[in-house]
């Protein structure tokens, strides 16, 4: 048998062949076709395709997907990386709100006197007068009372203290050009001195014997204004110094300092 063409369509829906030989169609049914025959052999004369041209049919349609799988269990933690470089300081922060006022803390202690600035020698002055006549030893007497008209500082270095008003100046002892007590016999001396510092200033004051720091006074202001006194008994001798310096930063009252003394025997 001679045949023309051989053409083979397959459908999902119904399984159904159509053969078609020489312009005869035979269309067998569902029955009568195996879902799977014998292999055939290409030289088998009743095979109708073994002299004709096989043509694939078209693509059927893709299936839908199916369902999606569960998840996997979790992996286990990997190792630690090494650790990275040290990245750049970062930008300065806002500055805080200002914090409140500490409480006062206690006032120090004095400091240690500075330098002594000696002024130039003044002029002599003129003779004094008859001494008087201890009527007890027999001496001369020597008494002086000073005290001062204006305020002074508060003074930018250490600063002799000048007095200008004078009260008593027995036997002349009391140098009114240098502000000294200068010694002009041998003897037993006492001295008194008393200061008064400006309001809220102190007053640290020394009572100088010739270059030597003797003795402190100290005027404390923080209640306004500070006072501060001492009195001392001294053996001196011919040609001795006995005179008042005010301490730097330090400031004095008027009239209220006072520097007095005299020769007890």
């Amino acid at each position: 048998m001679y045949v023309h063409r051989f053409v083979c369509y397959v459908t999902f829906t119904n399984m159904i062949v159509l053969f078609q030989v020489r312009g005869q169609d035979i269309q067998p049914t569902a029955n009568s076709i195996p879902l799977k025959g014998d292999k055939g052999s290409m030289e088998d004369n009743n095979c109708p395709c073994s002299r004709s041209v096989c043509m694939v049919g078209t693509p059927g349609v893709p299936g839908a997907n199916g369902l999606h799988g569960r998840d996997g269990l979790p992996g286990l933690p990997g190792s630690a990386g090494p650790m990275g470089m040290q990245g750049p300081p970062g930008p300065i922060g806002i500055s805080g709100s200002r914090g409140r006022k500490g409480h006062a803390g206690e006032k120090g202690r004095p400091g240690p006197p500075g330098p002594v600035a000696r002024g130039e020698k003044g002029e002599k002055g003129d003779a004094g007068g008859p001494a008087r006549i201890s009527r007890h030893s027999g001496r001369a007497s020597v008494a002086f009372s000073v005290s001062r008209r204006n305020k002074l500082g508060p003074v930018t270095d250490d600063t002799t203290v000048t007095f200008d008003k004078v009260f008593t100046n027995i036997g002349k002892s009391f140098n009114t050009q240098t502000s000294q007590f200068e010694v002009l016999g041998n003897g037993t001396y006492i001295f008194h001195l008393h200061v008064m510092s400006q309001e809220n200033t102190d007053c640290y004051a020394w009572l100088m014997l010739n270059e030597r720091h003797y003795l402190p006074v100290f005027g404390d202001a923080r209640n306004g204004y500070g006072t501060g006194g001492t009195t001392v008994i001294l053996e001196l001798v011919r040609d001795d110094r006995i005179w008042i310096q005010l301490n730097k930063g330090s400031a004095l009252m008027n009239d209220y300092t006072m520097f007095s003394g005299y020769l007890l025997e």
